[in-house]
């Protein structure tokens, strides 16, 4: 009767023990997947250099023409010195002489003068958070070689229609002279803030470029801060109109902002026609794809370490029960505990 409990008992400990090793099994992980996932090799492969130099002109190009709208304090300064929208007051010039010493001063406007030049801004500014919803959509629906086409042709010609705007042109020049210095303010400088709203929101999808994918958030936060710092363009041009009144007019200085514009779009252009050709956004999915397996596999080592763990302090309580059973049952079922006490061990050292 003996026997036969302790065979009993031994048969259900070697259920219990198979089980159990069933259930862990589960758990650990599939060395085969993991090689399967280092081993995947992208059809199309995107270089380095490719990435940061299309994500640094996309800095570049936020901190040129992104927020520029918004130093319009120093480039109003430069308009009034002028006598742009003079005309509008009632004496016909406000830039009056003081009596005291003489000077010319240029900073004094009258009230449809103001009126002018506020609207000026307050389009521009109503323009770049406007339109953000349908840039939006179309930075979704478009290919971004045609986005940022778009981009710089809105950019060059509102630089280039603001530096040939004159809000009184001289009924002595012919038709074509005419034309070119014409009241093109509120036009060119709405053309600049849907430029900048594009140029902005535009260099959000070059961040997922990045690798390390740490680099991103280090790349979204400097396009946040060169969009603020953007207003300073029309300050180094107000200086430098100051420092160079005779050589460097309003109308060169935008000419020449242009020519930057379109060297930095264009790069940008040639940039994404590269980065369409090699499906960037299948090679960036894959990528993400890989990090994810990666991560996966190593919380599944750390989790499988864990159990190896649990059955070395299995391995204790197995010496102990193995040496109850010696004292409690006869030698023959101390021989086939000790055989289920190896097979035990030798699948835990294989683990």
């Amino acid at each position: 009767h003996k026997d036969d409990l302790s065979q009993k008992k031994i048969l259900d400990d070697r259920d219990d023990t198979m089980s159990y090793q069933h259930d862990q099994s589960i758990i650990i992980p599939n060395d085969n997947d993991t090689k399967k996932i280092n081993m995947h090799k992208h059809k199309n492969e995107i270089s380095a250099l490719l990435r940061w130099v299309t994500n640094g002109f996309h800095l570049l190009s936020v901190f040129l023409f992104g927020g520029i709208i918004f130093g319009w304090a120093p480039l109003k300064l430069i308009l009034l010195a002028e006598g742009q929208y003079s005309e509008r007051c009632a004496g016909g010039n406000m830039n009056v002489t003081d009596s005291n010493n003489g000077e010319d001063d240029s900073s004094i406007a009258c009230a449809e003068q103001m009126i002018c030049f506020n609207a000026i801004f307050t389009l521009g500014q109503f323009l770049l958070n406007f339109v953000a919803v349908p840039v939006g959509f179309l930075l979704d629906m478009t290919s971004k070689p045609i986005y940022f086409t778009v981009a710089g042709m809105c950019q060059i010609t509102g630089l280039v229609l603001f530096g040939i705007s004159d809000s009184k042109p001289s009924s002595s020049l012919s038709s074509m002279e005419f034309l070119y210095h014409h009241d093109y303010f509120v036009i060119s400088y709405g053309l600049m803030a849907l430029g900048g709203c594009m140029t902005i929101i535009g260099a959000f999808p070059a961040s997922f470029l990045v690798r390390p994918r740490r680099y991103q958030a280090l790349i979204l936060a400097a396009c946040s801060c060169l969009f603020d710092s953007s207003s300073v363009i029309f300050y180094v041009l107000y200086k430098l109109d100051l420092s160079f009144p005779n050589t460097l007019s309003r109308k060169w200085a935008f000419l020449g902002l242009a020519m930057v514009a379109f060297l930095v779009y264009t790069i940008l252009v040639i940039c994404w026609i590269l980065l369409e050709k090699n499906d960037w956004k299948q090679v960036c999915d894959d990528e993400d794809n890989e990090d994810i397996g990666v991560s996966n596999g190593n919380n599944a080592h750390r989790e499988y370490d864990g159990i190896g763990d649990n059955l070395n302090h299995s391995v204790k309580l197995d010496d102990h029960e193995h040496n109850r059973k010696r004292s409690k049952y006869p030698q023959n079922a101390v021989t086939t505990s000790n055989s289920i006490l190896h097979s035990r061990r030798i699948r835990r050292q294989r683990l």
